[in-house]
């Protein structure tokens, strides 16, 4: 019982540091006029996703009853198909970019 626990742990540490070093990614990639209002949209975004992350109950509702999972692993279902769809969106943009 202790190990998806650490596991669990792990991953979120992991998705906060990849959070942070958006923002320097978000400067990093931009254009020397544009730096300022990249790294305020990628703030601006993750306080929206912040907001609205708690909300996936109802949604997570409907497809943990169709998938069999419990409304907390279908809300994290749901985040873990979001941001695979946000990494290949990053992944085009920066590579076709």
């Amino acid at each position: 019982m202790i190990v998806p626990l650490f596991a669990g742990l792990l991953l979120i540490g992991v998705g906060l540091a990849v959070s942070l070093q958006s923002r320097f990614a978000a400067t990093d990639l931009a254009w020397p006029h544009h730096k300022a209002r990249s790294l305020a949209l990628v703030v601006w975004v993750g306080t929206l996703g912040s907001v609205l992350g708690p909300n996936l109950g109802v949604p997570g509702e409907i497809i943990g009853a169709a998938t069999g999972l419990t409304v907390y692993a279908s809300a994290f279902l749901i985040a873990a198909v979001c941001l695979a769809i946000a990494g290949l969106i990053v992944f085009v943009w920066v590579d076709g970019g």
